[in-house]
């Protein structure tokens, strides 16, 4: 799952991607970033339920 959503932006190998990434814990300067960060984890919650076929 990681893989996949890192794929569409841009990341060929998320391990080293992350590693290279500067300052992960710096608070974003746009709210436009943390929506976006917001959307994501949504995005990654809504695929682990699809996986387990749990109903929410």
């Amino acid at each position: 799952m990681w893989a996949s959503i890192t794929a569409r932006h841009y990341f060929k190998n998320p391990v080293i991607s992350a590693s290279l990434k500067c300052n992960c814990y710096a608070a974003p300067n746009q709210p436009s970033e943390l929506e976006e960060g917001l959307g994501l984890v949504n995005q990654g919650l809504s695929q682990i339920t699809r996986a387990l076929a749990v109903n929410a």
